[in-house]
């Protein structure tokens, strides 16, 4: 069993929020991610095997295994830390999972990298059902519902049920293998659905209490709304989860690493610096990538010119435009990639003094300006810990009115004393303009391959154009590992010819 590493190294990011009731809001927060000093070099004139372009999962992954094949890497990355969208911040000892968090034995990429960096046994529930209320309850117009775990969960999957069986065989039919979502031409139609297509399809085998515990699960699922994110992406998930309410349940929300996200961000970082073949900048943010045929020049904001033989973008799907390239994505211009992810979602963590809500979930869609809420656990203090999703649906932005936020995180339970809260902003920060991707209906047929294609000495990837867990750690993951075994395949035939 692995130990973390650098967890006593922290520096204040200048991202994140805290709000505490003696205090009011603060900005900035403490992370093992944030790098110190910001740069390992000094501006020059070398000509490096590839510059990768964002330190997120995917831009570790390819640095790392570009690093350890021998090859020189610089890393520019935007902000002062590594991770993108996915980071930890500790707090009086306690984690905070800021943007990506949940982790399954079932993501083959990811599981591979916690192999590897001996983690497997590094992870835990994300609550402990015998402490706390260990319930659910429902905000309805009539008030509030309680219920067993149990009956929400036999509710919710009648209607998730109902929801997925389109083909008759509860879409196994029409998406025998997840990695190749369009393998049947018949079904290829169906990415035009949107989520509220589907249910409005199936309205009339839905019993209220169904629909309402559906159309939540799906918003917290995927961020977005129910008018524009689509079908298929959906059905893709519930394939790769074995066609299991229960694995799917399990695979996004039921458990976490032990020593935090960063921890293990950490180790890809770290084993890429062992090489002694990266360079990096951090705070770096990059306005052009000119790929001249014989090798790429990327500018800085700073002004600062850099040249390399390959380039490896990994910058989210909604800021691609924030980059000037040259020759330009030409089939992918600002309003068709404005148009691909739906998701604007909100995270935001609450310590309440009480453990009774510490296994409690709660949804209060569509009365509320939050959907979901759910006990995660203890503080060493005994407090609870509750972890509340936002959707694109009656968005939020927690920091623009904190008594706003606080009525919308009270609605869910009257037990709730909020004492302190911890967030980022995704959908107003600059690097990413929104949370974990979730694609409109027509977007996986239209635009997954023109993401996917090559692009001369330009490669671009992101967990946000994976094959398989789209928006998650493990897609960013297997992005990564495909661009670098591109980029390295590339530089061996051409050293040859």
């Amino acid at each position: 069993m692995s130990s973390s590493i650098n967890d006593s190294i922290k520096h204040d990011s200048r991202e994140g929020f805290q709000w505490t009731e003696g205090d009011g809001l603060k900005q900035g927060l403490p992370s093992s991610s944030v790098i110190q000093p910001e740069t390992n070099t000094q501006p020059n004139n070398n000509v490096y095997d590839t510059i990768i372009i964002g330190a997120g999962y995917t831009g570790l992954t390819a640095a790392r295994d570009l690093t350890t094949s021998g090859l020189d890497v610089l890393l520019l990355e935007a902000r002062d830390r590594i991770g993108g969208r996915t980071w930890t911040s500790t707090i009086d000892g306690h984690q905070y999972e800021i943007g990506g968090q949940y982790v399954h034995w079932g993501q083959p990429n990811l599981w591979r990298e916690l192999s590897r960096y001996s983690m497997q046994q590094d992870i835990d529930a994300c609550f402990d059902p015998a402490r706390g209320l260990n319930v659910s309850t429902v905000f309805t117009k009539d008030g509030l519902i309680t219920m067993t775990k149990a009956e929400n969960g036999a509710i919710l999957d009648s209607a998730f049920q109902k929801f997925i069986n389109i083909d008759g065989d509860f879409g196994k039919s029409i998406m025998p293998l997840p990695y190749n979502p369009t393998l049947v031409p018949d079904a290829v139609h169906l990415d035009k659905l949107t989520l509220k297509d589907r249910i409005d399809q199936i309205q009339q085998d839905l019993e209220p209490l169904e629909r309402t515990l559906l159309e939540g699960m799906l918003l917290s699922l995927t961020g977005g709304q129910l008018e524009t994110t689509g079908f298929f992406g959906v059905v893709g998930l519930w394939a790769l989860c074995a066609y299991s309410s229960d694995c799917l349940g399990r695979a996004v929300a039921a458990f976490k690493l032990r020593h935090g996200q960063s921890d293990f961000a950490q180790r890809f970082f770290q084993e890429a610096l062992d090489a002694q073949k990266l360079s990096y900048f951090f705070n770096c943010p990059v306005a052009s990538v000119k790929d001249r045929g014989s090798q790429v020049e990327v500018t800085a904001k700073n002004g600062l010119h850099f040249q390399a033989k390959k380039v490896i973008c990994t910058v989210p799907l909604n800021v691609l435009s924030n980059i000037v390239f040259d020759p330009p994505v030409q089939e992918l211009s600002d309003d068709v990639l404005a148009s691909i992810n739906s998701n604007q979602s909100t995270k935001l963590h609450v310590i309440t003094p009480s453990d009774a809500l510490s296994s409690w979930d709660g949804l209060t869609y569509p009365y509320n300006r939050l959907v979901h809420a759910s006990g995660e656990g203890t503080t060493s203090s005994g407090a609870a810990h509750i972890v509340c999703f936002g959707a694109s649906y009656n968005h939020i932005d927690p920091e623009d009115n904190i008594e706003e936020t606080l009525a919308a995180v009270k609605m869910f339970h009257q037990d709730i004393d909020v004492k302190s809260m911890v967030f980022h902003d995704w959908s107003q920060d600059e690097y990413s303009k929104g949370g974990w991707c979730s694609y409109a209906a027509t977007a996986s047929t239209k635009y997954l391959g023109k993401l996917r294609a090559s692009r001369g000495n330009v490669t671009l990837a992101s967990s946000d154009w994976a094959l398989g867990w789209r928006g998650f750690i493990d897609g960013a993951i297997e992005e990564g590992t495909r661009a670098a075994y591109a980029v390295k395949t590339e530089l061996a035939m051409e050293a040859k010819a």
